[in-house]
């Protein structure tokens, strides 16, 4: 690499020009070893649905939810920061099994 003599970067190579894109180090770029990655493995997560989900599987509306909820009935959720809802796939299968008994 050639070394250019600028008043930003004295005795040293601009950075970015000659530079091979491929030997960067970090999460998600190659090496010359092989391409690493941190997102090589899928976290394993549970499905979360939001509220129109739960509310078009229940076939009911947003404000008979809400009343369910208020009064305790509703299936276990999560808020979230934004206001929100979020639903487990299994909290949800095991309050409609419950239902059912």
């Amino acid at each position: 690499m050639r070394t250019m003599k600028c008043r930003h970067f004295p005795k040293r190579a601009f950075p970015g020009r000659g530079r091979d894109p491929f030997t960067r180090n970090g999460a998600g770029t190659k090496t010359r070893a092989g391409v690493t990655s941190h997102r090589s493995a899928p976290v394993s997560r549970a499905k979360t649905l939001k509220l129109p989900d739960v509310l078009d599987e229940l076939d009911i509306s947003r404000a008979a939810f809400y009343r369910m909820r208020a009064k305790g009935l509703a299936p276990k959720s999560k808020k979230l920061p934004n206001g929100q809802l979020r639903f487990r796939r299994a909290d949800v299968d095991a309050w409609w099994a419950s239902l059912n008994d």
